[in-house]
């Protein structure tokens, strides 16, 4: 017998905590509508202006307030899931429809660099299982950790991820100690244009989102919207005086960013709502802009060449500005007259 879930090749995939979420949604227009209208705000959530060597995670997307409504999730702590009975357990999830988006001990990850190696976290999104003479295979999303850094499907015993479970320990890591079910809903989506203009208009003008959602002090010294090319561009001195570490995570989230304004603007110029179409081909530049940006950046991590720095720092000081024209036209561009629009269904 075996069970395997569908799985969407997802939008955002820099960061696992989009990447899963966005895998176990379907391709239809609600979704889709709601995946365009929620990942249109990016912030740099640590001091990189001031400490060249903040934390890894100095540019992503935030997504605050609502959570997908065509997932729901049911939270369980380390403790619980480790004291189930995990053949049954899992197999059992997954014959109901349901994901399991868990954390797991890499140490025993054959495809991950810690294995045997080092103990540490990891998250993976389990979708399916095969039973076969030999026992029973898990299938599952996680990054290549050994060469390029990609999200890719990997099969391994159900034994081996139950030693990953039973065997984990946060050790201090509390984002760790908790594991989800996600189980897909039927749900409508009514894509809400004056949202889409909000979280355009507070990206533009570099306002803090979150502050509408939370007080977090995480977000303390956060930096909004297109103000984070600022942070960038203090990367790049960190970079010429050799005193920062290299890290092209930033970069692909700026991609990814530009490519979801891209497929936003096309969606709203396919359903009627843009009055302009010149805005689609400007976002299209931005979204070649950023590609070539993290195209430099890989070549820099490879050669260290340092006359890549001010090629990098002029794309850079471009996109600022051109998207900052790009955006107003944009929201110029959204048809006023109209209001909402109504997502289609599953």
């Amino acid at each position: 017998m075996s069970v395997v879930l569908p799985i969407r090749d997802p939008l955002v995939k820099a960061y696992k905590h989009h990447a899963f979420i966005l895998a176990m949604m379907e391709n239809l227009p609600a979704q889709n509508q709601w995946i365009l209208s929620h990942y249109l705000q990016i912030f740099s959530p640590h001091d990189i202006i001031s400490d060249p060597n903040a934390n890894w995670h100095w540019l992503d997307f935030l997504i605050v307030g609502e959570e997908s409504p065509f997932l729901s999730k049911q939270t369980l702590s380390l403790s619980e899931l480790q004291s189930y009975d995990l053949d049954s357990y899992i197999k059992e999830t997954l014959d109901n429809g349901s994901y399991l988006y868990l954390f797991v001990e890499a140490y025993y990850l054959i495809h991950h660099t810690a294995y045997y190696n080092e103990y540490m976290p990891n998250n993976i999104l389990v979708y399916g299982y095969e039973e076969h003479e030999e026992g029973t295979s898990i299938l599952f999303l996680d990054y290549s950790y050994r060469g390029a850094r990609k999200l890719e499907k990997f099969v391994i015993p159900l034994t081996d991820l139950k030693t990953a479970i039973v065997a984990f320990d946060t050790r201090g890591h509390t984002y760790a100690d908790y594991s989800c079910i996600f189980t897909p809903v039927e749900a409508a989506y009514n894509l809400s244009l004056p949202y889409v203009e909000e979280l355009i208009f507070e990206y533009l003008h570099s306002l803090p989102t979150f502050a509408k959602y939370t007080n977090d002090p995480f977000f303390d010294q956060s930096i909004c919207g297109i103000k984070i090319y600022d942070s960038f561009l203090h990367y790049f001195n960190w970079m010429e005086k050799d005193d920062t570490r290299l890290n092209i995570l930033p970069f692909c989230i700026l991609e990814e960013h530009k490519t979801v304004l891209y497929e936003l603007s096309m969606m709203l110029l396919n359903m009627h709502l843009l009055e302009s179409e010149a805005v689609v081909s400007d976002v299209e530049k931005l979204k070649k802009d950023a590609t070539l940006l993290k195209t430099c950046m890989m070549l820099y991590e490879t050669t260290g060449r340092k006359k890549l720095i001010p090629k990098m720092r002029a794309i850079v000081q471009h996109m600022q500005i051109a998207e900052r024209d790009c955006l107003t036209l944009l929201l110029e561009s959204i048809a006023p007259d109209l209001q909402t629009t109504s997502g289609a269904g599953k």
